[in-house]
């Protein structure tokens, strides 16, 4: 959730008169469709959340692994919430050629050693690792943060030894910023910065 006294800075669309974007917005790439998380996703997320493979990226070490289906129901909580707080959140990505979920795509905010950022994240379905999809997905998420939710700046951060994930945020030209700890854990932290537009001639 968003830390007290930290702002968000919504930008609206020229065609917008309220206030922050509320509404669900669906993600659309050559292969995926990205869903607002919804209560329709919950067996999707426990065995996502569940999976060893998985949390072990996620809630290494002491933060005790898979999580129970309890556990799942409360991440998909937050996860709606910060879509009604905030006009974005996580999505479920949907395979348009099988129509299987792989996995999900996410902007949040965060506080990464006292600073509030937003942060793209990826989680998938181990059967869906190796297929691009989490660039995809998150190339997604990023054009949706930067052109319909109006963000400055968006980062990633995975644990330093998650190669794959790192590889996602080159992929995605995310520049490497610093290391940092973040749940008590080393992780390097990637940046990207809204593109400023081409200069009429």
């Amino acid at each position: 959730m968003l830390p007290t006294g930290v702002t968000f800075p919504y930008r609206r669309h020229e065609n917008q008169t309220g206030g922050p974007l509320h509404r669900l917005t669906n993600l659309e790439t050559e292969r995926l469709v990205g869903e607002p998380v919804e209560e329709r996703h919950r067996a999707a997320a426990i065995e996502l959340f569940g999976d060893p493979r998985v949390a072990a990226w996620i809630w290494p070490g002491e933060f005790d692994g898979p999580r129970s289906e309890a556990q799942a129901d409360e991440i998909l909580e937050r996860f709606r919430a910060h879509w009604a707080d905030h006009g974005f959140g996580w999505w479920w990505l949907r395979e348009r050629a099988t129509d299987e979920l792989v996995g999900e795509v996410g902007l949040q905010w965060t506080t990464i050693e006292g600073a509030a950022m937003v942060e793209v994240g990826w989680t998938l379905f181990p059967r869906s690792w190796g297929h691009g999809f989490a660039t995809e997905g998150a190339r997604a998420a990023l054009e949706f943060g930067f052109e319909g939710a109006g963000l400055e700046s968006i980062v990633a951060l995975t644990l330093e030894e998650n190669h794959a994930s790192r590889r996602v945020m080159e992929r995605l030209a995310m520049v490497f910023e610093r290391p940092c700890i973040h749940a008590g854990f080393p992780h390097v932290l990637y940046r990207c910065e809204r593109q400023p537009p081409p200069i009429a001639v």
